[in-house]
């Protein structure tokens, strides 16, 4: 699976190369947080169905994986994502920073009862390549954000790491909101990389999650449940 998305990502990059040249971006990285973020990603719930979650993303090619355990999992590359407000952070004459295209993952479980797949969870990764500090400020303040946004104070970060120090140490950083019914996740992994002939712990990869609680209240898989609009767990 992640084999076929670094193939698909790299085909949608080298076809966009042209188009973002031309691109206008900021002279000096500066604050990547958007006011609010209204994209193709609030208009999905938990509990969609896949036809409807399909229509909401018109235009990108939808990957379809096996399906196994009742579990379907659909993905796409579609920069109509929140974490793509990551561009802001590359100054206009970098040469070695760069933030990749978007891909969305779409998680579905099949009810038998009408024989239909529904939505239990979504995700948008952004592969990249930023500096430590600004980074970590944008994960700080993202949080933060997202804390605002549902209305709940969010976990405390956790960190782990992999690989070897020295070699191909990565550091993985997640806080998380957990509400009645699910819960949101970010993720930053930090990589250690030679960039411009300076060795330090850059940041390779951010990810947003939304997944429903295996014990949640009562959000039936069996058939849509869209939250009404101004409820607090809109997402």
């Amino acid at each position: 699976m992640k084999m076929k998305k670094v193939l698909a990502l790299f085909t949608a990059v080298i076809m966009g190369a042209a188009m973002l040249a031309g691109c206008k971006k900021k002279e000096e990285g500066g604050d990547a947080l958007s006011a609010e973020y209204n994209g193709v990603l609030t208009k999905v719930r938990l509990g969609m169905d896949i036809n409807s979650v399909i229509k909401f993303n018109k235009g990108a090619e939808m990957y379809y994986e096996p399906e196994t355990n009742n579990q379907t999992v659909i993905w796409c590359i579609n920069n109509d994502t929140d974490l793509m407000e990551l561009k802001d952070l590359i100054p206009e004459d970098s040469q070695f920073y760069s933030v990749e295209d978007s891909i969305i993952t779409y998680s579905f479980k099949h009810a038998e009862k009408d024989d239909a797949g529904y939505l239990t969870g979504f995700s948008e990764e952004v592969p990249c390549l930023i500096d430590r500090e600004t980074a970590k400020k944008y994960f700080d303040d993202k949080g933060a954000q997202l804390a605002k946004k549902y209305k709940c104070t969010r976990d405390k970060v956790t960190s782990s790491q992999t690989g070897t120090d020295g070699m191909d140490m990565t550091l993985e950083y997640k806080t998380g909101l957990t509400l009645s019914s699910f819960e949101v996740i970010l993720d930053m992994r930090l990589t250690d990389e030679t960039v411009d002939g300076v060795r330090d712990y850059y940041a390779t990869y951010f990810s947003i999650e939304i997944k429903e609680l295996k014990n949640k209240a009562a959000v039936p898989i069996e058939g849509p449940a869209v939250p009404e609009e101004g409820e607090e767990e809109k997402k």
